[in-house]
Protein backbone atom coordinates (compact mmCIF):
# COMPACT_ATOMS: atom_id res chain seq x y z
CA UNK A 1 0.00 0.00 0.00
CA UNK A 2 1.46 2.96 -1.17
CA UNK A 3 0.38 6.43 0.91
CA UNK A 4 1.05 9.94 0.21
CA UNK A 5 0.17 12.61 2.22
CA UNK A 6 1.33 16.74 2.03
CA UNK A 7 0.61 19.98 4.10
CA UNK A 8 -0.68 22.67 2.14
CA UNK A 9 0.92 25.92 3.61
CA UNK A 10 -1.12 28.83 6.10
CA UNK A 11 -0.44 31.11 3.42
CA UNK A 12 -0.41 31.28 -0.18
CA UNK A 13 0.02 34.68 -2.03
CA UNK A 14 0.17 33.20 -5.61
CA UNK A 15 -2.40 35.15 -8.18
CA UNK A 16 -3.27 31.80 -9.81
CA UNK A 17 -4.16 28.29 -8.55
CA UNK A 18 -1.99 25.47 -8.72
CA UNK A 19 -3.68 22.76 -10.39
CA UNK A 20 -2.55 18.92 -9.60
CA UNK A 21 -3.24 15.34 -11.07
CA UNK A 22 -2.29 12.41 -9.31
CA UNK A 23 -2.84 8.83 -9.80
CA UNK A 24 -2.63 5.32 -8.87
CA UNK A 25 -2.26 2.64 -11.99
CA UNK A 26 -3.18 -0.81 -10.33
CA UNK A 27 -4.58 -3.02 -13.63
CA UNK A 28 -1.35 -5.05 -13.32
CA UNK A 29 -3.26 -6.38 -10.13
CA UNK A 30 -6.73 -6.50 -12.14
CA UNK A 31 -6.88 -3.24 -10.32
CA UNK A 32 -8.15 0.18 -11.57
CA UNK A 33 -6.79 3.59 -12.39
CA UNK A 34 -7.09 5.72 -9.49
CA UNK A 35 -6.79 9.89 -9.88
CA UNK A 36 -7.06 12.47 -7.53
CA UNK A 37 -7.37 16.41 -8.98
CA UNK A 38 -6.13 18.94 -6.46
CA UNK A 39 -6.64 22.99 -7.00
CA UNK A 40 -4.87 24.52 -4.01
CA UNK A 41 -5.67 28.42 -4.22
CA UNK A 42 -4.51 31.69 -3.09
CA UNK A 43 -5.18 32.34 0.80
CA UNK A 44 -4.02 35.36 2.14
CA UNK A 45 -5.62 35.07 5.02
CA UNK A 46 -3.56 37.24 7.86
CA UNK A 47 -2.47 34.46 10.60
CA UNK A 48 -2.77 34.48 14.34
CA UNK A 49 0.92 34.25 15.33
CA UNK A 50 3.68 35.54 17.09
CA UNK A 51 7.10 36.63 15.33
CA UNK A 52 10.09 37.12 17.88
CA UNK A 53 12.42 37.03 14.63
CA UNK A 54 13.98 40.74 13.44
CA UNK A 55 12.58 40.27 9.93
CA UNK A 56 8.53 41.15 9.55
CA UNK A 57 6.25 39.00 8.30
CA UNK A 58 3.81 40.96 6.84
CA UNK A 59 1.09 37.82 7.15
CA UNK A 60 1.38 37.36 11.24
CA UNK A 61 -0.50 39.40 13.10
CA UNK A 62 2.41 40.32 15.96
CA UNK A 63 5.72 40.99 14.94
CA UNK A 64 7.66 41.40 18.33
CA UNK A 65 10.14 44.22 18.95
CA UNK A 66 13.45 43.28 20.30
CA UNK A 67 12.54 44.74 24.27
CA UNK A 68 8.87 42.49 23.72
CA UNK A 69 9.62 39.12 25.63
CA UNK A 70 5.74 37.46 25.63
CA UNK A 71 2.79 37.51 22.90
CA UNK A 72 -1.02 36.64 23.80
CA UNK A 73 -2.86 35.07 21.17
CA UNK A 74 -6.92 34.70 21.24
CA UNK A 75 -7.99 31.87 19.42
CA UNK A 76 -11.29 30.63 17.85
CA UNK A 77 -12.68 27.55 16.04
CA UNK A 78 -10.63 27.50 12.52
CA UNK A 79 -7.83 30.24 13.39
CA UNK A 80 -4.44 29.23 12.24
CA UNK A 81 -1.57 30.24 15.39
CA UNK A 82 2.04 30.47 13.95
CA UNK A 83 5.38 30.60 16.38
CA UNK A 84 8.81 32.02 14.76
CA UNK A 85 11.54 32.33 17.29
CA UNK A 86 14.66 34.29 16.82
CA UNK A 87 17.38 33.83 14.90
CA UNK A 88 20.95 33.20 16.09
CA UNK A 89 22.13 36.94 14.29
CA UNK A 90 25.73 35.87 13.06
CA UNK A 91 24.33 33.38 10.93
CA UNK A 92 22.05 35.51 8.92
CA UNK A 93 22.83 36.36 5.03
CA UNK A 94 20.98 38.65 3.19
CA UNK A 95 19.46 35.83 1.08
CA UNK A 96 17.29 34.96 4.37
CA UNK A 97 16.13 38.40 4.83
CA UNK A 98 13.02 38.12 2.97
CA UNK A 99 11.79 34.76 3.66
CA UNK A 100 11.63 33.02 6.68
CA UNK A 101 11.03 29.79 5.38
CA UNK A 102 14.77 29.76 4.01
CA UNK A 103 16.08 29.64 7.51
CA UNK A 104 18.14 26.47 8.19
CA UNK A 105 18.51 24.92 11.20
CA UNK A 106 21.45 26.66 12.07
CA UNK A 107 20.22 29.98 12.33
CA UNK A 108 18.40 28.33 15.57
CA UNK A 109 21.35 26.11 17.05
CA UNK A 110 21.95 27.92 19.87
CA UNK A 111 17.72 28.74 20.54
CA UNK A 112 16.14 26.09 22.62
CA UNK A 113 11.91 25.31 21.78
CA UNK A 114 9.94 24.01 24.85
CA UNK A 115 8.71 21.93 23.89
CA UNK A 116 10.66 20.93 21.50
CA UNK A 117 7.71 19.50 19.68
CA UNK A 118 5.54 22.27 19.96
CA UNK A 119 2.43 22.71 19.09
CA UNK A 120 2.47 18.96 19.09
CA UNK A 121 3.28 18.96 22.67
CA UNK A 122 2.02 22.40 24.98
CA UNK A 123 3.30 23.34 28.33
CA UNK A 124 -0.45 23.63 30.69
CA UNK A 125 0.71 25.20 33.90
CA UNK A 126 4.29 23.89 33.51
CA UNK A 127 3.23 20.60 33.00
CA UNK A 128 3.67 19.03 28.46
CA UNK A 129 0.87 17.66 27.66
CA UNK A 130 -0.09 16.54 23.97
CA UNK A 131 -2.35 19.33 22.28
CA UNK A 132 -4.59 16.54 20.62
CA UNK A 133 -5.74 15.30 23.91
CA UNK A 134 -6.46 19.08 24.56
CA UNK A 135 -7.93 19.93 21.80
CA UNK A 136 -9.48 16.58 19.97
CA UNK A 137 -8.94 17.67 16.12
CA UNK A 138 -6.16 20.11 16.42
CA UNK A 139 -3.69 19.95 13.01
CA UNK A 140 0.23 21.09 13.60
CA UNK A 141 2.26 21.78 10.59
CA UNK A 142 6.19 22.13 10.54
CA UNK A 143 8.71 21.59 7.36
CA UNK A 144 10.32 18.46 8.94
CA UNK A 145 13.92 19.84 7.45
CA UNK A 146 13.45 23.15 9.06
CA UNK A 147 12.55 24.08 13.04
CA UNK A 148 10.56 27.16 12.19
CA UNK A 149 8.16 28.75 12.04
CA UNK A 150 5.22 26.43 13.59
CA UNK A 151 1.59 25.88 13.23
CA UNK A 152 -1.78 24.86 14.52
CA UNK A 153 -5.25 24.99 13.23
CA UNK A 154 -7.62 25.17 16.28
CA UNK A 155 -10.59 22.73 15.91
CA UNK A 156 -14.48 23.31 16.63
CA UNK A 157 -14.77 22.08 20.55
CA UNK A 158 -17.67 22.88 22.69
CA UNK A 159 -15.30 23.37 26.00
CA UNK A 160 -16.89 25.19 28.87
CA UNK A 161 -13.60 26.70 29.64
CA UNK A 162 -10.62 28.50 28.45
CA UNK A 163 -7.82 26.09 27.29
CA UNK A 164 -5.08 28.19 27.96
CA UNK A 165 -1.51 26.98 26.82
CA UNK A 166 2.21 28.60 26.27
CA UNK A 167 5.34 27.79 24.27
CA UNK A 168 8.79 29.12 24.54
CA UNK A 169 12.33 29.72 22.99
CA UNK A 170 14.77 29.94 25.02
CA UNK A 171 18.37 31.98 23.70
CA UNK A 172 20.77 32.26 26.20
CA UNK A 173 19.65 34.09 29.55
CA UNK A 174 16.08 35.37 27.23
CA UNK A 175 12.76 33.64 26.86
CA UNK A 176 10.48 34.21 24.46
CA UNK A 177 6.59 32.94 25.21
CA UNK A 178 3.45 32.48 23.27
CA UNK A 179 0.28 32.42 25.55
CA UNK A 180 -2.20 30.68 23.54
CA UNK A 181 -5.67 30.87 24.72
CA UNK A 182 -8.15 28.87 22.94
CA UNK A 183 -11.49 30.25 24.01
CA UNK A 184 -14.78 28.42 25.67
CA UNK A 185 -17.21 28.96 23.29
CA UNK A 186 -20.09 27.51 25.62
CA UNK A 187 -22.36 27.08 22.46
CA UNK A 188 -21.78 30.40 21.51
CA UNK A 189 -20.86 32.39 18.66
CA UNK A 190 -17.85 34.90 19.49
CA UNK A 191 -19.04 38.67 18.18
CA UNK A 192 -16.43 38.88 15.16
CA UNK A 193 -18.19 35.57 13.65
CA UNK A 194 -21.25 36.98 14.05
CA UNK A 195 -23.70 37.47 10.56
CA UNK A 196 -27.08 38.52 10.96
CA UNK A 197 -27.46 40.12 7.52
CA UNK A 198 -27.42 39.76 3.61
CA UNK A 199 -24.46 41.08 2.63
CA UNK A 200 -25.18 43.20 -0.50
CA UNK A 201 -22.18 44.63 -3.32
CA UNK A 202 -22.12 46.22 -6.43
CA UNK A 203 -21.00 45.04 -9.89
CA UNK A 204 -17.44 45.24 -10.96
CA UNK A 205 -16.81 46.51 -15.04
CA UNK A 206 -14.17 44.68 -16.30
CA UNK A 207 -14.62 45.31 -20.49
CA UNK A 208 -17.46 43.58 -21.30
CA UNK A 209 -17.63 41.76 -18.58
CA UNK A 210 -20.09 42.69 -15.53
CA UNK A 211 -18.87 40.90 -12.43
CA UNK A 212 -19.29 40.87 -8.63
CA UNK A 213 -16.14 41.05 -6.19
CA UNK A 214 -15.36 38.06 -3.12
CA UNK A 215 -15.76 35.18 -5.56
CA UNK A 216 -14.63 32.69 -2.72
CA UNK A 217 -17.67 33.74 -0.50
CA UNK A 218 -19.23 30.56 -1.24
CA UNK A 219 -15.98 28.61 -0.43
CA UNK A 220 -16.33 26.66 2.55
CA UNK A 221 -15.21 28.81 5.49
CA UNK A 222 -18.68 29.36 7.85
CA UNK A 223 -17.82 27.25 10.93
CA UNK A 224 -21.26 25.03 11.78
CA UNK A 225 -21.50 26.12 15.33
CA UNK A 226 -24.83 24.52 15.94
CA UNK A 227 -27.66 23.29 14.01
CA UNK A 228 -29.07 26.72 14.35
CA UNK A 229 -27.30 29.01 12.48
CA UNK A 230 -28.66 31.91 10.76
CA UNK A 231 -27.93 31.59 7.27
CA UNK A 232 -26.28 34.16 5.98
CA UNK A 233 -26.54 35.25 2.10
CA UNK A 234 -23.65 37.12 0.15
CA UNK A 235 -25.61 39.19 -2.84
CA UNK A 236 -24.55 41.27 -5.41
CA UNK A 237 -26.33 43.46 -7.83
CA UNK A 238 -25.31 43.03 -11.72
CA UNK A 239 -26.91 45.61 -14.48
CA UNK A 240 -26.18 44.37 -18.27
CA UNK A 241 -27.11 47.69 -19.51
CA UNK A 242 -25.53 47.07 -22.77
CA UNK A 243 -25.29 44.88 -25.85
CA UNK A 244 -21.95 42.89 -25.91
CA UNK A 245 -22.05 43.02 -22.58
CA UNK A 246 -21.82 39.58 -19.74
CA UNK A 247 -23.05 38.98 -17.02
CA UNK A 248 -20.01 36.62 -14.66
CA UNK A 249 -20.92 34.41 -12.46
CA UNK A 250 -18.61 32.87 -10.22
CA UNK A 251 -20.31 28.94 -9.22
CA UNK A 252 -18.04 25.83 -8.94
CA UNK A 253 -18.73 23.48 -11.72
CA UNK A 254 -19.97 19.83 -10.16
CA UNK A 255 -17.14 18.07 -11.75
CA UNK A 256 -15.24 19.31 -9.13
CA UNK A 257 -14.19 16.41 -6.66
CA UNK A 258 -14.31 18.62 -3.75
CA UNK A 259 -17.42 19.79 -4.26
CA UNK A 260 -21.00 18.46 -3.82
CA UNK A 261 -23.94 17.94 -5.27
CA UNK A 262 -23.60 22.53 -6.84
CA UNK A 263 -27.33 23.56 -6.88
CA UNK A 264 -28.01 26.52 -9.47
CA UNK A 265 -31.41 27.96 -9.35
CA UNK A 266 -33.53 30.94 -10.39
CA UNK A 267 -36.46 32.83 -9.56
CA UNK A 268 -37.99 36.01 -11.61
CA UNK A 269 -38.65 39.27 -10.42
CA UNK A 270 -39.75 41.33 -13.39
CA UNK A 271 -42.10 41.10 -15.53
CA UNK A 272 -43.83 38.56 -13.72
CA UNK A 273 -43.18 38.13 -10.51
CA UNK A 274 -42.27 33.72 -9.88
CA UNK A 275 -40.80 33.83 -6.27
CA UNK A 276 -40.17 29.74 -6.61
CA UNK A 277 -36.87 28.81 -7.74
CA UNK A 278 -36.26 26.58 -10.12
CA UNK A 279 -33.36 24.78 -12.01
CA UNK A 280 -31.05 27.56 -14.23
CA UNK A 281 -30.17 26.14 -17.52
CA UNK A 282 -29.76 27.66 -20.70
CA UNK A 283 -32.92 26.18 -21.53
CA UNK A 284 -34.47 27.93 -19.40
CA UNK A 285 -33.31 31.65 -19.78
CA UNK A 286 -33.66 31.26 -23.44
CA UNK A 287 -37.31 30.16 -23.02
CA UNK A 288 -37.47 33.75 -20.57
CA UNK A 289 -35.49 35.66 -22.84
CA UNK A 290 -34.99 34.13 -26.36
CA UNK A 291 -31.37 34.02 -28.00
CA UNK A 292 -29.66 34.32 -24.39
CA UNK A 293 -26.74 31.73 -24.11
CA UNK A 294 -24.54 30.42 -20.77
CA UNK A 295 -20.94 30.23 -21.98
CA UNK A 296 -18.63 28.28 -19.74
CA UNK A 297 -14.84 29.41 -18.67
CA UNK A 298 -12.62 26.68 -19.64
CA UNK A 299 -8.41 26.83 -19.11
CA UNK A 300 -6.27 24.41 -20.31
CA UNK A 301 -3.92 22.88 -17.77
CA UNK A 302 -2.20 20.87 -20.52
CA UNK A 303 -1.79 19.61 -23.80
CA UNK A 304 -4.86 17.14 -22.91
CA UNK A 305 -6.97 18.25 -20.22
CA UNK A 306 -9.41 21.62 -20.08
CA UNK A 307 -10.83 22.14 -16.51
CA UNK A 308 -13.65 23.93 -15.68
CA UNK A 309 -13.53 26.89 -13.71
CA UNK A 310 -15.58 28.76 -11.60
CA UNK A 311 -17.43 31.20 -14.03
CA UNK A 312 -20.36 31.26 -15.82
CA UNK A 313 -21.11 33.92 -18.67
CA UNK A 314 -24.40 34.81 -19.05
CA UNK A 315 -24.88 36.80 -22.59
CA UNK A 316 -28.15 38.50 -23.67
CA UNK A 317 -29.08 39.61 -27.31
CA UNK A 318 -29.77 42.52 -28.97
CA UNK A 319 -33.41 42.82 -28.77
CA UNK A 320 -35.02 41.94 -25.33
CA UNK A 321 -38.47 42.82 -25.86
CA UNK A 322 -39.36 44.00 -21.88
CA UNK A 323 -37.30 44.59 -18.41
CA UNK A 324 -36.15 41.93 -17.02
CA UNK A 325 -34.77 41.10 -13.14
CA UNK A 326 -34.23 37.71 -11.67
CA UNK A 327 -32.13 36.02 -9.20
CA UNK A 328 -29.86 33.45 -9.64
CA UNK A 329 -28.55 31.74 -6.77
CA UNK A 330 -25.16 29.20 -6.69
CA UNK A 331 -25.90 27.10 -3.30
CA UNK A 332 -23.39 24.88 -2.04
CA UNK A 333 -24.18 24.06 1.71
CA UNK A 334 -24.06 20.84 0.51
CA UNK A 335 -19.87 21.15 0.53
CA UNK A 336 -18.25 20.55 3.70
CA UNK A 337 -14.99 20.43 4.65
CA UNK A 338 -13.69 19.54 8.55
CA UNK A 339 -15.72 21.75 10.76
CA UNK A 340 -16.82 24.31 7.89
CA UNK A 341 -19.77 24.26 4.93
CA UNK A 342 -20.05 25.88 2.15
CA UNK A 343 -22.27 28.84 1.81
CA UNK A 344 -24.89 30.79 -1.11
CA UNK A 345 -24.62 33.76 -2.86
CA UNK A 346 -27.09 35.43 -5.02
CA UNK A 347 -26.46 37.39 -8.15
CA UNK A 348 -29.59 39.86 -8.98
CA UNK A 349 -29.27 40.40 -12.86
CA UNK A 350 -31.34 43.21 -14.28
CA UNK A 351 -31.31 42.97 -18.41
CA UNK A 352 -33.10 46.11 -19.35
CA UNK A 353 -35.34 46.70 -22.39
CA UNK A 354 -33.65 46.73 -25.78
CA UNK A 355 -36.18 47.95 -28.38
CA UNK A 356 -34.18 47.76 -31.38
CA UNK A 357 -34.37 44.75 -33.67
CA UNK A 358 -32.15 43.20 -35.73
CA UNK A 359 -32.23 43.19 -39.87
CA UNK A 360 -32.73 39.28 -40.62
CA UNK A 361 -35.02 36.56 -41.36
CA UNK A 362 -36.55 33.31 -39.31
CA UNK A 363 -35.75 30.16 -40.97
CA UNK A 364 -37.18 28.53 -38.11
CA UNK A 365 -40.79 28.11 -38.78
CA UNK A 366 -41.88 26.20 -35.53
CA UNK A 367 -40.40 29.06 -33.57
CA UNK A 368 -41.61 33.08 -34.27
CA UNK A 369 -39.03 35.41 -33.03
CA UNK A 370 -39.80 39.34 -32.50
CA UNK A 371 -36.25 40.06 -32.65
CA UNK A 372 -36.05 40.14 -36.84
CA UNK A 373 -37.14 42.90 -38.52
CA UNK A 374 -38.76 41.01 -41.46
CA UNK A 375 -36.23 40.59 -44.50
CA UNK A 376 -37.87 39.41 -47.63
CA UNK A 377 -37.53 35.52 -48.05
CA UNK A 378 -37.42 34.38 -51.58
CA UNK A 379 -38.08 30.45 -52.42
CA UNK A 380 -35.81 29.69 -55.00
CA UNK A 381 -37.72 25.88 -55.24
CA UNK A 382 -38.80 23.76 -53.13
CA UNK A 383 -35.73 22.92 -50.74
CA UNK A 384 -34.74 26.61 -50.83
CA UNK A 385 -35.10 29.49 -49.48
CA UNK A 386 -33.26 32.60 -49.33
CA UNK A 387 -33.24 36.15 -47.33
CA UNK A 388 -32.82 39.23 -48.97
CA UNK A 389 -32.21 42.32 -46.78
CA UNK A 390 -31.30 45.93 -47.56
CA UNK A 391 -28.37 46.81 -45.21
CA UNK A 392 -27.06 50.06 -43.92
CA UNK A 393 -23.64 51.44 -42.25
CA UNK A 394 -23.93 50.07 -38.48
CA UNK A 395 -27.13 47.65 -39.05
CA UNK A 396 -26.28 44.37 -37.44
CA UNK A 397 -27.40 41.92 -39.58
CA UNK A 398 -28.62 38.36 -37.99
CA UNK A 399 -30.57 34.85 -38.62
CA UNK A 400 -32.26 31.51 -37.59
CA UNK A 401 -31.72 28.42 -38.55
CA UNK A 402 -33.93 26.09 -38.00
CA UNK A 403 -33.53 23.30 -35.28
Amino acid sequence: IVDISFQVPAYIYNTNPYYFVFGCNNTRDNGKIGIVELIISKNEEMIKGCNFNSDAIEHFSNNMRPDETECKIDAYPNDIIGFICPKKQNFVSSKHVLDIDADTDADLENVDVNPNDCFDSINIDSTKKYIVNELPGAQTYRNKSRNMPRYFKVPYHNNELDVIFQCSCVMGSKTNKIIVTVKALNGQIPKKYEKSEIKSSPSIVDGPVRACPHKQSIEPKLIKWNNKDTETIDSCKIDVNRFYSYAQLACPNNNFSMHSNIQLTYNILKPNKIDEYKTFNESELNNLIPHSEILVDVVESNNDINVDTYNLYLFFPYYIKENYEINVLCDNTNTTYESKKGGKYIYNIKIPKREKKVKGCNFNSNKKSEMFENGEIIKLDENTNTCKIDAKPKDVIAFECPP
